[in-house]
């Protein structure tokens, strides 16, 4: 019983290296470390029209709109940012 336990783990252990046969690791790491460094460029493009925002006075409802906006992409890049670290 032993050796059928020993011999279906070594199995499975055979076919999940054969699965990852190929697979690049140092780009698929460069690949999300780029993704990440895109993120991170978008949060500071929101931050730099939020500063914007603050400084120029707009009507109401088009500040509301932009700043909702900027608020938006950097709530989305952040989770995005923290999804990619996870994968990372």
């Amino acid at each position: 019983m032993h050796d059928h336990i020993d011999s279906f783990r070594n199995q499975q252990y055979s076919r999940l290296i054969a699965g990852f046969d190929g697979f690049d690791f140092v780009g698929e790491l460069t690949r999300i470390e780029k993704m990440i460094e895109s993120q991170q460029e978008r949060i500071q493009e929101a931050q730099n029209q939020l500063n914007l925002i603050n400084r120029e006075f707009l009507p109401g409802d088009i500040e509301s709109v932009y700043r909702d906006r900027a608020l938006t992409a950097m709530n989305d890049s952040s989770d995005k940012i923290d999804r990619l670290e996870i994968l990372k």
